[in-house]
């Protein structure tokens, strides 16, 4: 059975008028356990698809499913599914309250979610999930601003760790970095996969990325999935023109 599971959704924006399908009916499973890699052109909606099913924005129709079950993230038990299923942004740096040092952060969704009976017991909660992700407990009273921007992004992978989740959306999470911090971010992925057996949806244009690290994938196009599979199989021997056309446009070394 897949941890998740969307059953042809379908995303619009704008008035009837001027409406815009941004997901055309799409349909694909992530099993646990897997890293799955979403590809395709600024624009297609893959990260459209990311937000949907956090429920940032709100689906026209179809549904999402967890573990069998749909959940109606519109209506109630939202809180319930975000301990399931959490995000992670492209800019880490908008992602996190600028008048806020980091301890307050983790420890205020803490105190919002009831975890924990105490403030010492949160503190030492944080330390350890920025210890899992490369930081010191030195860091816990400094602000955003204080961090490099690789930096950032593993904070904000760490705040997603907190409620415990099994899947994360991660939406082009190292596009905005230097490519010698990208591969410090791939590798805590990877590890977080590996050793706590976090599934990913990894939301990415970069097909280089995407074939060293997510085992299937799909390929999107004007909102539509036109190709799904083995991601390695899907780059090396890609059957949809659009795909062919993708991998052609990747810079050659």
């Amino acid at each position: 059975m897949a941890l998740l599971e969307l059953k042809n959704l379908n995303v619009s924006y704008g008035s009837k008028k001027n409406k815009i399908d941004a997901v055309k009916n799409v349909s694909l499973k992530i099993n646990e356990g897997d890293i799955y890699g979403l590809v395709g052109e600024s624009g297609c909606g893959k990260s459209t698809i990311g937000k949907t099913i956090v429920n940032l924005i709100k689906a026209s129709s179809g549904s999402i499913l967890y573990n069998g079950q749909s959940y109606d993230l519109y209506k109630k038990s939202k809180k319930n599914f975000y301990q399931f299923v959490q995000m992670i942004f492209q800019d880490p740096y908008g992602s996190l309250n600028p008048r806020m040092k980091i301890g307050e952060a983790f420890i205020d969704i803490m105190e919002a979610h009831k975890i924990f009976n105490s403030r010492e017991q949160r503190i030492k909660e944080t330390e350890i999930l920025l210890n899992k992700i490369g930081l010191s407990k030195k860091y816990i009273n400094r602000y955003p601003h204080e961090f490099s921007g690789g930096q950032r992004q593993r904070i904000c992978i760490a705040r997603s760790l907190i409620l415990k989740p099994k899947l994360i959306i991660a939406d082009e999470p190292v596009s905005a970095l230097d490519v010698s911090i990208q591969s410090e971010i791939l590798e805590l992925i990877k590890n977080l996969n590996n050793f706590d057996k976090l599934t990913f949806l990894f939301i990415s244009h970069d097909l280089a990325v995407v074939k060293n690290l997510c085992n299937n994938m799909s390929v999107m196009k004007n909102g539509v999935i036109v190709e799904s599979g083995n991601a390695k199989k899907i780059i090396n021997s890609p059957e949809n023109d659009y795909t062919k056309l993708l991998i052609d446009a990747v810079p050659k070394f």
